[in-house]
């Protein structure tokens, strides 16, 4: 059975800017085309993709950008064919790279001119492309060609990425080949090779790395796995895939196995234990910290799930941390995390843990993990979170090869609520805070061999909030046919004053770096 489908959906927003006084009128519109099962072609002119949705708070002191997953749904229909997971969570193509701060270093989102994306299949081939272009001087062009042939036994495929940053004077292409290949119901092998070539201010680097990792499942009960990883030290896949890291040799194995032939009298209905581990090096030979984790999932007959995991990080070097001003040699690390989520108790459901771990020289982190739903009326849930977190080791870069270590109380609190007042209509309040108070700095440097020695200096002890909120109505007047009003506010700020947890969160409470309210009416044609 074939249907086409071939629809025009233009939009109009309105926003207004309390704290710059201003207000912003867009418009654009969305193509879709469907002209049989094996084509369709999905195009955004001007498209106004924010607003209406929005992040989770995090505030991230680690060398390693924090990975966003996208709720646009240009980037999330239809989008199957162009994800490409790569080892430590990793994607060839990071659609929220799209869109995301402009390249001019004003911190503002990027404004897009169009996006089209097509997808088909001809002579057993899929085949995509992906095409964005955003607006302005600084604006980026990004490619994505993609190809897969889904044998029955043998899958491969593969991808050219291409991407132009003309503020930069930056343009990247990535190539890459995958398979899978299934011997049998019990064997697979999966991998990819990948290369960069990449050019900025007339200076030209390529690089190349892959993965091969085979798959072992005889039964539901039993499964294992294990991948060998090289990516090359100029390996650049970030113009518009997400990648950790570069410059890394790894070995995995994992092993899962579950029991489900428990008695009827017994309280548990299933079991599942797993134990996962690493060896990493970097390309000049320096051991990385591997990890080993035991962990055991339990389902209670009753209803409600157990976690516990023990981990174990080996010691090694973390060439990471200070930004390209010298390795540091951390010591073997060890952490401890349990929860329980209960079932659904009338009105109530809700998740209890604590989680132990080391993050600095020689100390220890502790946090409590609370979270707590109440359905009122099947119409109107409310859901609130409150994760605290002491440290007396909290180990930070601050400059060049110095970092520091504070005694940190951190509080992350959430709420949520929903409601359905009416037929389609959609309520939707979300707020979150964390906060952060740091004190007792003790100043460390990098010296012999990448071992932190104290340093005579003095670091400023601080204070940080960060605040988001965001109450979003939704009333679809018919399918495809919807209006929004949304209200955000939110705010970040450090300062040098010492405060307790509550003052903390009231003074992020208060915070207006953006302060706006936005109508949205798209409407199908």
């Amino acid at each position: 059975f074939s249907q086409s489908l071939f629809s025009i959906i233009p939009y109009g927003s309105a926003s207004h800017d309390f704290v710059g006084d201003r207000g912003e009128f867009r418009s654009g519109v969305d193509v879709q085309w469907k002209p049989n099962g094996r084509l369709q072609l999905a195009a955004a002119l001007n498209p106004d993709f924010g607003q209406v949705e929005s992040d989770d708070l995090v505030v991230n002191f680690d060398a390693i950008e924090s990975f966003f997953s996208d709720k646009r749904p240009f980037f999330t229909e239809n989008q199957s064919l162009f994800e490409r997971a790569t080892p430590q969570g990793g994607q060839l193509i990071y659609t929220r790279r799209v869109g995301g701060s402009s390249d001019d270093g004003s911190g503002r989102a990027a404004d897009i001119d169009v996006a089209v994306k097509v997808s088909g299949s001809v002579r057993g081939f899929d085949y995509g492309a992906f095409v964005a272009e955003e607006a302005d001087a600084a604006g980026r062009r990004f490619i994505a060609l993609r190809n897969v042939y889904p044998g029955e036994r043998l899958t491969f495929g593969q991808f050219i990425l291409d991407s132009d940053r003309p503020a930069l004077d930056r343009h990247a292409r990535v190539y890459a080949v995958d398979g899978r290949w299934r011997q049998n119901e019990d064997w697979a092998l999966e991998g990819a090779l990948l290369r960069s070539d990449t050019e900025q201010a007339s200076v030209g680097r390529q690089d190349g790395g892959g993965w091969l990792t085979a798959e072992y499942s005889p039964s539901e009960a039993f499964s294992a796995e294990t991948t060998l990883t090289h990516l090359g030290g100029d390996l650049e896949l970030n113009d518009l895939g997400f990648l950790t890291r570069n410059s890394l040799l790894q070995w995995y194995a994992g092993m899962t196995r579950r029991y489900t032939d428990f008695s009827e009298h017994d309280a548990r209905a299933a079991v599942a234990w797993n134990l996962n581990g690493s060896v990493r090096y970097n390309d000049s030979g320096d051991r990385l910290p591997g990890f080993l984790y035991l962990s055991r999932t339990t389902e209670w007959r009753a209803g409600g799930t157990s976690y516990t995991e023990l981990g174990y990080d080996s010691a090694g070097q973390d060439d990471l941390i200070s930004r390209g001003n010298g390795a540091v040699r951390l010591d073997s690390r060890s952490s401890l995390w349990h929860y329980y989520q209960s079932p659904q108790l009338g009105r109530f459901k809700y998740q209890i843990g604590a989680w132990t771990f080391q993050e600095g020289v020689d100390g220890r982190a502790w946090q409590l993990e609370t979270n707590l739903r109440l359905q009122w009326t099947p119409a109107l849930a409310s859901e609130i979170e409150w994760y605290p977190r002491v440290s007396n080791d909290w180990l930070i870069w601050r400059e060049a090869d110095q970092l520091a270590s504070f005694d940190r109380r951190q509080d992350y609190l959430s709420l949520n609520l929903d409601w359905l007042p009416a037929d389609r209509h959609e309520l939707r309040l979300k707020a979150q805070w964390i906060v952060i108070d740091a004190d007792d700095a003790r100043p460390w440097q990098i010296g012999d061999g990448g071992r932190l020695q104290r340093a005579d200096r003095v670091d400023e002890e601080f204070s940080l909030r960060n605040f988001g909120m965001q109450l979003r109505y939704r009333f679809e007047i018919a399918p495809q046919r919807e209006l929004y009003l949304v209200y955000a506010r939110g705010g970040f700020a450090i300062d040098e004053h010492q405060r307790n947890t509550l003052e903390l969160i009231r003074d992020a409470s208060e915070l207006r770096d953006s302060d706006q309210f936005l109508v949205k009416l798209r409407w199908a044609l």
